[in-house]
């Protein structure tokens, strides 16, 4: 009979360590892994002063003038096909901005009790002492604008156009005193991740996720959102570029083409 309580005990006794020891093995991956993140992101990570910015437009009528209030400037299509023309929003965002928001949010938001803040480029521009994600290229988003003119931005020369209906998508990379070209493809989309220190307020940073078209933003933003981890095994705390090509209308599709770290 002892011995049968005696091995009762050591097997509970057994069960609560192995408990234990799994619970203080998850903790420490946890912990493990909001250390790389802290690492890579900043310290803006877990506070205030993280903003995600998609990029945004105005709406404009056929005519490109100013409309009026009578003037619709949206249509809603319906799935049976019925169509409604309204007067719409005076900024909006594309879907694709908004998958690449998801994407980042969903990231993220594991590591922090407070709720993530988005805005419009236009908000955050009026603020800049902020850790920001953007979302879009300089055309759509002012903030990617901004980190591409920093003078910490030694990687990339996205060109644009005030016309991108007549004009060729276009970026260009700059690496080691050597520009590289690339444009969209019928079956291929292009975009960049830019991380960059802000110069203005050196303890924030800029992280960019845009591309020539919908599928090169949200690819990018999906690959840094899952992939920032082993970016980080690679780049650690540097600044960097990352060029990625995304098969249409598959973000998961998304790899990593060419890439550079800053020296120094």
């Amino acid at each position: 009979m002892l011995d049968y309580v005696t091995d009762i005990s050591i097997n509970i006794i057994a069960g609560i360590l192995f408990g234990l020891l799994t619970f203080l093995a998850a903790k420490l991956r946890s912990v493990l892994e909001l250390y790389r993140a802290t690492r890579f992101f900043g310290h803006q990570i877990r506070g205030d002063d993280l903003r995600i910015v998609p990029g945004s437009f105005s709406s404009l009528d056929p005519g490109h003038r100013s409309p009026s209030k009578e003037t619709p400037t949206c249509q809603k299509t319906y799935q049976n096909g019925a169509t409604v023309a309204i007067r719409g929003p005076k900024l909006f965002t594309g879907i694709a901005d908004i998958r690449a928001g998801s994407y980042v949010i969903q990231a993220i938001s594991k590591f922090r009790k407070r709720s993530l803040s988005l805005s419009t480029d236009d908000e955050a521009l009026t603020n800049l002492d902020q850790t920001f994600i953007a979302l879009g290229g300089p055309v759509s988003n002012q903030i990617t604008l901004a980190a591409l003119r920093d003078p910490h931005n030694s990687f990339i020369d996205h060109q644009i156009s005030d016309n991108l209906i007549t004009k060729a998508k276009i970026f260009h990379l700059k690496l080691n005193g050597e520009t590289k070209a690339f444009r969209p493809t019928p079956e291929y989309g292009y975009g960049y991740i830019l991380k960059i220190r802000n110069s203005r307020f050196p303890d924030h940073y800029f992280f960019i996720c845009a591309g020539l078209g919908d599928w090169g933003t949200s690819g990018t933003a999906w690959y840094l959102a899952n992939k920032w981890a082993e970016i980080y095994k690679e780049f650690g705390g540097s600044e960097f570029v990352m060029v990625c090509e995304v098969t249409r209308q598959i973000d998961t599709s998304t790899v990593c083409i060419f890439k550079s770290k800053k020296v120094g």
